[in-house]
């Protein structure tokens, strides 16, 4: 999820290349609700966006009982930023611009049960 289509559709032919089903969402409403419907593995969140940031889609996610490996993507640097969605239960931040060719090797750090199968 990101308010940003060019950075929904990079993760989305990503993900896609690598076998995963992918939705995309540009706020945080429309988020939520494909996430009560299709119960994702894996949600990407970006930090800042207009109306319900990251850390209130976090939230309204533990509030709706929604299970998913999140990790946050962000431009900010700032340690303490990260650990707040760590906290929350973020598996990983991943901090803008992407490094694409480091990008599957972070993944697979943060989520190996997800990525166990393309190694």
């Amino acid at each position: 999820m990101d308010d940003e289509e060019d950075i929904c559709s990079l993760l989305k032919d990503l993900f896609a290349g690598w076998g995963h089903d992918v939705s995309t969402a540009l706020e945080g409403e429309t988020a939520l609700r494909l996430m009560e419907l299709e119960k994702p593995n894996v949600v990407f969140l970006d930090r800042r966006m207009p109306g319900m940031k990251g850390l209130d889609i976090m939230k309204k996610m533990s509030e709706k009982g929604i299970q998913a490996h999140v990790i946050v993507t962000t431009a900010d640097v700032d340690e303490k930023v990260h650990d707040e969605f760590r906290s929350l239960g973020a598996v990983g931040v991943l901090t803008k611009p992407f490094e694409i060719l480091k990008m599957k090797d972070q993944l697979a750090d943060m989520l190996p049960l997800v990525f166990k199968d393309q190694e």
